[in-house]
């Protein structure tokens, strides 16, 4: 019976108790198998009140250690704001590039406010992009953009004669 979490405000609501009632700034790692299932937790920092940067290497090197597939992370603010710093937004943003680098996703990066129930879902809040495919795409993109620039150069020359492109666009 190994604890499974069926989405990353799963493990928030999971810690939030343990996390909200710290003084100190504290950053925990959670790692997780393919099914979701929690494989252990790392603390990775106990930080200054307001001060935790988190080194992608040090995420990486514990998920690679303990065989991890995905990871989240997690800190509180012990002020109870959950806004997150820009150091936060950076943070989760190199874990995310890291991760797919190391083909162990970033979930999610949770957030949780000193002495109250508030938490902070960088997935749910669509600040930071976490999909995976986003580097492929977007050589695909790039890729495409250079065959039709070598094909059409600008879509003018290739016009046919009677000046339509095609015959999708053919008026009624």
């Amino acid at each position: 019976g190994r604890l499974i979490f069926s989405s990353p405000s799963a493990v928030a609501d999971y810690y939030m108790e343990d996390l909200r009632h710290l003084e100190t700034e504290t950053a925990v790692l959670v790692l997780l198998d393919n099914r979701m299932a929690l494989i252990r937790e790392e603390i990775l920092s106990l930080g200054t009140v307001n001060c935790t940067l988190l080194s992608p290497r040090e995420i990486f090197v514990r998920a690679l250690r303990w065989g991890a597939v995905n990871i989240v992370l997690l800190h509180n603010h012990p002020s109870g704001d959950v806004t997150p710093s820009r150091e936060d937004i950076q943070t989760t943003r190199r874990c995310i590039e890291a991760g797919k680098i190391m083909d162990i996703p970033c979930l999610d990066h949770v957030i949780v406010g000193g002495g109250n129930s508030d938490y902070y879902s960088f997935r749910e809040s669509g600040m930071v992009d976490f999909t995976n495919e986003k580097i492929s795409m977007t050589a695909e993109q790039i890729l495409r953009v250079n065959e039709s620039n070598s094909t059409y150069k600008g879509g003018t020359e290739t016009m046919p004669e009677n000046g339509r492109k095609d015959d999708l666009f053919v008026p009624d």
